[in-house]
């Protein structure tokens, strides 16, 4: 067998400082807007709507000025232009990515969300593009040709649907409220949270300008005379306009805005990567890494929800703690970390070779310690953590108290590239954001436990809940006031409140939720409940475990002990750790 560790070493450790503008002029005043502009077109310059009369330029007419050198400027020589609408930065860390700023028409159609005042007339437009085989592309900015009634300082709604059938379908990401940047003749929108992660396939881009009416006047997507791909659409919900396209329908259907060309006018910029080719563990579909956090997944980081283990001696409360590396060819370097319940770390490192499998007990690391163990793979040169999506882990875990159970790490995914964003020779920290886009899979906001059982029939039900967050290489971050609800078999409900450290640890009594009337006569003998908690802004991360000890087990048919992992309900996309960075000692 091989030697799974050359060496396992455990510190205490010490703090670780660690946009389009002049395309039209629209003077009306905001209660005359009663029926806002639908043509957009020169043949239009003075268009009378429902009585009122709105004067324009066309977003396609102002050809030969900024927005053109801009496009041309960003297109590198030797590279595409973007004709046909095309990629164009292939092997490009940092570029254009995708292109589609040729052959405009002299139309526009709005995409923007009015003011409370109009959100009948709130619409959105989408055109698609395709991310090449084995690219991952990260979009950080999405540049439109458009025309406003003045410029400024917005905010973008941008959506990234996946295709559905030649239209859009899924939410794929989205980034509400994104910085944008309106100015003569073009938007800017830089998407917020670092952008889009998105791999090889067909997408759709969907933009709402969040533009007041009454102080900027309409902002119109510009069109193209060509087509690429599929017919751009666009949709208004509330159908102020009167075109029927509530839902996403062709330009050339809808005819909004003076909306007769195919496509939009837009160009993506941000990060263009090769995709990760990842040995396969065995056949079949490989699982996606963009599934959330489950323990039955692998991942490249591992959350186990409790270890525990004796002061004096393991014999009758201990953990054995079990990492394997699934990957059939990679060497794998793990940086384990210790947290305990009064948010102290300590940590560790594990180093694993292919396919290999190691276990080790809480007593000889961290002995009279309870807490939750975080692994992070880690790179075997610099200790940053990377992208291994090969870890699986578990663990026994047994109480001098009687409760016992197998539970499983619930696995976190890496979702780019390499190492993390940021780590690099001279870094001592690294951040691992579990965001569900460009870093890691997203962690749970509420948590259930799916069945509780009578404390009159023997049931003593151990609840543990873990925060996800914090620096671990000073201190995790604490769990504070959690909001619950408690319900029994005939759907009657309870509330309660608790707080908790690190890490919140109780059986459930008459003392622990404090409930009115209490938990053994709202959930009496031979009677079952379940309850989630949540933190009620739905602002943290958790996970958490139940564990069941039932002393009648052995005598009893309807006795049982055992535990499992808590339910994931809802998830948190803002939690995540800091973590000390230095290389590995294995």
């Amino acid at each position: 067998m091989k030697t799974f560790m050359n060496k396992l070493r455990r510190y205490q450790l010490l703090a670780i400082c660690v946009l389009v503008a002049v395309g039209f002029a629209l003077a009306i005043e905001p209660q005359k807007a009663a029926a806002l502009i639908k043509k957009h077109n020169t043949a239009f310059a003075d268009t009378k709507v429902t009585g009122q009369l709105y004067n324009m330029v066309n977003a396609g007419s102002v050809t030969g000025t900024d927005w053109r050198a801009a496009a041309e400027a960003q297109n590198k020589p030797g590279k595409s232009a973007g004709k046909g609408g095309t990629a164009v930065s292939p092997n490009n860390p940092s570029a254009v990515l995708y292109n589609q700023t040729d052959n405009a028409s002299n139309n526009g159609a709005p995409d923007q969300d009015f003011e409370a005042g109009f959100d009948a007339y709130d619409s959105e437009g989408a055109d698609d593009f395709v991310v090449p085989a084995n690219r991952v592309w990260t979009v950080q900015s999405v540049y439109q040709v458009s025309t406003t009634g003045s410029g400024g300082n917005q905010t973008s709604d941008v959506t990234f649907y996946s295709n559905n059938a030649g239209v859009p379908g899924g939410v794929v990401c989205q980034r509400n409220g994104s910085a944008a940047v309106v100015t003569a003749g073009d938007t800017t929108t830089t998407l917020g949270s670092g952008g889009c992660v998105l791999p090889a396939g067909t997408y759709w881009v969907g933009v709402q300008v969040n533009q007041n009416f009454g102080s900027f006047g309409q902002h119109f997507w510009s069109n193209r005379s060509t087509q690429s791909g599929n017919g751009s659409v666009w949709r208004n919900p509330g159908d102020g306009f009167a075109t029927g396209c509530t839902n996403f329908d062709r330009q050339t259907t809808c005819g909004v805005g003076g909306g007769a060309s195919p496509d939009f006018l837009f160009r993506l910029d941000g990060l263009d990567n090769p995709a990760i080719v990842e040995p396969p563990v065995g056949p079949g579909i490989p699982y996606p890494a963009q599934s959330e956090l489950s323990d039955q997944k692998a991942g490249s980081v591992l959350i186990y929800n409790v270890y525990t283990s004796g002061a004096t001696s393991g014999n009758a409360q201990n953990t054995r703690i079990n990492i394997t590396n699934t990957n059939p060819q990679q060497d794998a370097w793990v940086h384990l970390f210790f947290v305990a319940e009064s948010c102290a770390i300590a940590d560790s490192y594990i180093c694993l070779t292919a396919n290999q499998t190691a276990s080790f007990l809480a007593s000889d690391l961290d002995p009279g310690t309870t807490g939750y163990l975080v692994a992070v793979a880690v790179d075997g040169r610099l200790g940053c953590p990377t992208r291994f999506n090969y870890l699986i882990g578990d663990e026994y875990v047994k109480f001098a108290s009687g409760h016992a159970a197998n539970l499983g790490a619930e696995a976190i995914a890496a979702l780019y590239e390499g190492n993390v964003a940021g780590c690099d020779g001279g870094a001592f920290t690294a951040v691992l954001a579990f965001d569900g886009n460009t870093q890691y899979n997203r962690v749970p906001a509420a948590l259930a436990l799916d069945n509780v059982g009578s404390r009159a029939d023997g049931n003593d039900t151990l609840v543990i809940i873990n925060r996800i967050a914090g620096n671990l290489g000073i201190g995790a971050a604490t769990l504070g006031t959690l909001f619950g609800i408690l319900y029994d078999d005939a759907e009657n409900a309870l509330s309660f409140s608790v707080t908790g450290g690190c890490q919140l640890r109780n059986s459930i009594t008459n003392n622990f939720p404090r409930t009115t009337p209490r938990f053994e006569t709202f959930i009496p003998a031979g009677r079952t409940g379940w309850a989630k908690v949540f933190n009620q802004t739905g602002a943290i991360g958790m996970t958490g475990a139940a564990i069941n000890f039932n002393a009648n087990a052995a005598s009893s048919a309807g006795a049982f002990n055992n535990g499992h992992n808590l339910h994931h309900l809802t998830l948190n996309a803002a939690s995540g750790y800091i973590i000390p960075v230095f290389p590995p000692s294995c």
